[in-house]
């Protein structure tokens, strides 16, 4: 025993001196922890301490673990669904069961984190005060029915309650209301804290449809209301929810899916919702509020913004300016084209990559670049200086500059309505000019809708041999905003440097004709994928597009010239294709015009 005791003494003398003796003037010679005492009164119970936050050793800190620290209880929180979720049905009378609302509303999580209530046949009339149906942490907007609309004076009514955690109740205004015995009716238009950028707000929509109602009379409401909204509104996302009873929309609104999939009441489906975009919501059943015989229904998002499904690219783009084309301009001037073309003799595509790779060497050396980011959801209004003004707000909100904030604030504002309008004006402009592809393209301005004719070429009955003047002339119409092909060459510097430019590609032009062969280079193509429905699912979605070089455009387009000069003689009055300004609308008008003028005259039937 005493040998025991022995070892334990020394055993806690060895522990003391490890932690707190020092052999030198260094307390950190051997590797050991020292406390001062002001770090080990920290260690007490926080009774005993003064009442300043004491110090902790940084590595008897406590660290938040589990749960409430993990990255999904922290995305939970943030509360940012991509569309609404909503909790719809019919309650069958609403001032009676606030309080079983209330409780769900604060126990269980669907409520909590729901952003739309939609209830049908509240029971509400004019006599119930809103103090009587409010539901702490939710906006109401209610519509009451009307016993001289509708000839009745109980059931029906509409009530909506919105998250405020979602929405501010400062950005929820009510659009439209109808009561009529067929169809009761009420739109919110919302505008919550998140959205994504291709909605411009949220236009919400329930309705209750009596068992006895007029179908076609509540489809026909319906449908005015959506047509007016969405001419209104037509970026935003607009839900149609409530008690359809009989009623269905698929054919009044096609293009609206409907979402709930589970039975409402016994084994039907009363309660629907629609959405005008597809994959945005999944549904599920809730028990009844109170005694009522529907079933709730939670509407859950599953929609997918389009910045996640086509997540920003960065690309290098060039920045033309007048000084990098005069820049080019000089160096193609001072270039020996001799020099190039001598040694490739009658190697069409030694010659074509020889002049390409040329070209392009000087244009790395001569245009800067820069990087930008690409985003799927832009709005084709937004320009670079409009950007520039919202990276300007955000750095005021964070500096927290309060004036600073208040006058970005107010030219984005002017500015935004600047865009919008000139924007407007140029959809404009394109409908005047019946430039179809040119409004349902948006930005792209591609003009040369009503193309004339080129001249016949100078070469007689020789053959085909193209002349400067007819390859400068082209060269200088080009469309700068044309995408390059697999050469790299750009129209915008065809069309810049055309004077520099037109010597050498008559010569390729030339040899590939007199040779009868095609460079390789001008055959080959880059295939982009252009989608063709918002959104794509399987291959067959997209379109693809070939991008060719624009030296051989420019050349097809020469031959095009010279062999139209050769048929434009044998063509008939009634030849509509292949024609510069004529299309399939003048064959319409003509069969059109044929037809009513032979109508109109006597005795023709």
């Amino acid at each position: 025993m005493d040998l025991l005791a022995l070892v334990r003494v020394v055993a806690c003398l060895l522990l003391f001196f490890g932690l707190f003796g020092t052999s030198s003037g260094d307390p950190f010679s051997r590797g050991s922890v020292v406390y001062t005492h002001e770090q080990l009164l920290a260690l007490c119970d926080t009774k005993i301490l003064p009442n300043k936050r004491p110090e902790i050793p940084k590595e008897l800190r406590r660290r938040r673990r589990g749960f409430r620290a993990g990255a999904k209880y922290r995305e939970r929180r943030r509360y940012k669904p991509c569309v609404p979720s909503v909790i719809m049905g019919n309650v069958r009378s609403l001032a009676n069961k606030m309080e079983e609302l209330t409780a769900l509303s604060r126990l269980q999580w669907e409520y909590q984190r729901c952003s739309m209530i939609c209830y049908t046949e509240t029971w509400l009339n004019e006599l119930t005060p809103d103090s009587l149906v409010t539901l702490d942490g939710f906006h109401l907007v209610r519509a009451n029915r009307s016993a001289r609309e509708t000839g009745k004076r109980k059931g029906g009514g509409i009530a909506m309650f919105v998250n405020e955690r979602w929405c501010h109740p400062g950005h929820i205004s009510e659009k439209q209301q109808h009561c009529t015995k067929d169809i009761e009716l009420l739109a919110v238009s919302i505008r919550p804290y998140y959205l994504p950028r291709e909605f411009s707000h949220v236009v919400a929509i329930t309705a209750y449809i009596p068992p006895l109602a007029n179908a076609a009379a509540a489809c026909e409401c319906i449908h005015t209301v959506v047509s007016q909204l969405q001419t209104l509104h037509p970026q935003s996302l607009i839900l149609i929810s409530g008690d359809f009873s009989h009623v269905s929309l698929s054919a009044t609104l096609s293009t609206f899916p409907q979402y709930v999939g589970c039975h409402t009441r016994d084994n039907k489906t009363l309660d629907l919702l629609y959405a005008n975009t597809k994959d945005a919501y999944s549904s599920s059943s809730l028990p009844p509020l109170g005694c009522s015989d529907h079933n709730l229904v939670h509407l859950v998002p599953a929609y997918t913004s389009m910045v996640s499904k086509q997540p920003p690219t960065k690309r290098v783009v060039r920045e033309w300016s007048e000084e990098s084309s005069e820049a080019l301009r000089d160096c193609f001037e001072t270039t020996d084209w001799e020099v190039l073309c001598r040694p490739q003799g009658e190697d069409i595509d030694s010659l074509t990559h020889c002049i390409m790779d040329y070209i392009n060497f000087c244009v790395e050396n001569t245009v800067p670049t820069r990087k930008v980011w690409c985003f799927s959801n832009n709005k084709p209004w937004v320009t670079p200086e409009l950007k520039a003004l919202l990276n300007d707000k955000k750095r005021a909100f964070r500096m927290g500059d309060k004036e600073e904030l208040r006058r970005v604030q107010k030219e984005l504002k002017y500015n935004i309505r600047r865009c919008k309008d000139s924007y407007r004006r140029m959809m404009e402009e394109h409908l005047q000019q019946n430039n179809a592809r040119e409004v349902w393209r948006g930005l792209e301005k591609i003009s040369g809708h009503n193309k004339g004719g080129g001249r016949a070429p100078e070469s007689g009955d020789q053959g085909l041999c193209l002349t400067p003047n007819q390859v400068r002339n082209q060269l200088m119409k080009t469309k700068a905003r044309k995408a390059a092909g697999p050469d790299g060459i750009s129209s915008r510097l065809l069309r810049d440097c055309a004077d520099q430019l037109y010597q050498v590609v008559l010569h390729i032009f030339n040899l590939s004709l007199s040779l009868a062969r095609v460079p390789v280079l001008w055959k080959t193509s880059c295939v982009v994928p252009v989608l063709k429905t918002a959104h794509p699912r399987e291959p067959n979605h997209f379109r693809p597009v070939g991008l060719t070089s624009y030296l051989m455009k420019t050349m097809e387009r020469l031959i095009l010239n010279y062999l139209h000069s050769l048929v434009s003689s044998s063509l008939g009055p009634l030849q509509f294709t292949y024609q510069p300004g004529i299309g399939v609308d003048d064959a319409i008008i003509y069969l059109l015009h044929r037809s009513l003028s032979h109508l109109g005259m006597l005795g023709a039937l």
